[in-house]
């Protein structure tokens, strides 16, 4: 998966074509208390289920230079584009999926939750609302805006046994709750999330504010279809305010090397291949993913901000003996 994130709420986008699992986390999502430091917690996950079958001229890109990711791909005559970034100034999460064609997009997706929490949609919406042991309340709440067909709920859960996502990323680890949002002839859809946890920095109040309901619904209910392109231009602004701060020049990369996937060119370079223009890349990589995870909340921990465990190693936690240190270092 590839990871996006506005500081506090994070993603990990796997980008299939026939489905699009979202593995979804927020920074504040913690068991314990004042006396034992307990674990970051995963959240959940969006789970969309497609019928785009095999797909063509498949192509995978996360842009760090505007904090945007896209997917594109051919299947049955029809080109399919995603696009999906996560605003700090708005604080939701935008996941956009376009055709070339109408009426392409048809199936049903998801809300899953890690701690069993409460799943409830109501008219284009969908509710994931839950608390931990420690007194900890969080929601998310998802609602998808459709451009041309239908959208419905369904309660009626998988046949037993039987799960329409079997081989997807993270499905294994959770129970498809029976609420879903089918979708029919869409020409286009866009997902709005947000979500959050009354986590307040302030041990007086017991480090709980209010419940986060209010706050998350004035975020999504503040996203409307005319204001799309404002938001993500607001996104772009905000992101490249910090980003574009530092550059760094190593030199060119040879034609045939620079134009090779990722993947490739890390592998050619593993082999002893020259790539200043990667290493250049891999830097900047890194400033994506602290300014991804860390601004204006809780520092970056072990993992940044990505988790998909509810028992993750070391906890997840902030070791302030080294490792702390060594995410701000190249900040610092």
């Amino acid at each position: 998966a590839l990871p996006t994130g506005d500081g506090s709420v994070g993603a990990l986008l796997f980008g299939l074509p026939g489905t699009g699992p979202v593995q979804l986390n927020v920074n504040s999502l913690w068991t314990g208390n004042e006396h034992d430091t307990g674990a970051y917690q995963a959240f959940g996950n969006i789970f969309i289920e497609l019928d785009h079958a095999d797909p063509k001229n498949y192509r995978r890109q996360l842009d760090i230079a505007r904090a945007v990711q896209s997917v594109s791909y051919e299947s049955r005559g029809t080109r399919y584009e995603r696009m999906a970034f996560i605003s700090h100034p708005a604080k939701v999460m935008v996941l956009h999926l376009g055709a070339n064609k109408p009426g392409g997009y048809t199936g049903r997706l998801w809300l899953t939750d890690m701690h069993g929490a409460q799943i409830t949609a109501e008219g284009n919406r969908i509710t994931s609302a839950g608390h931990l042991g420690n007194g900890m309340e969080y929601e998310a709440q998802l609602v998808v805006l459709n451009k041309g067909g239908r959208i419905r709920i369904d309660n009626t859960a998988p046949p037993s046994g039987k799960n329409p996502l079997a081989g997807v990323p993270g499905a294994e680890k959770q129970t498809l709750p029976p609420t879903s949002l089918v979708f029919e002839g869409c020409d286009s859809l866009t997902l709005v999330l947000a979500a959050d946890t009354n986590y307040l920095p302030d041990s007086t109040k017991g480090w709980r504010g209010p419940n986060p309901h209010a706050e998350v619904t004035q975020r999504v209910d503040a996203v409307q279809p005319a204001n799309l392109q404002a938001l993500f231009d607001a996104h772009v602004a905000d992101y490249q305010a910090l980003f574009d701060r530092f550059q760094l020049d190593l030199g060119t990369t040879a034609p045939g090397v620079a134009d090779k996937p990722t993947d490739e060119r890390l592998l050619a370079y593993k082999g002893g291949g020259k790539d200043p223009q990667l290493e250049a890349l891999f830097t900047q990589y890194g400033r994506y993913l602290l300014i991804s995870s860390s601004r204006d909340g809780l520092p970056a921990n072990l993992q940044g901000l990505w988790n998909d465990s509810n028992t993750p190693p070391w906890r997840c936690d902030y070791h302030s003996n080294i490792n702390v240190q060594m995410n701000y270092w190249p900040a610092e």
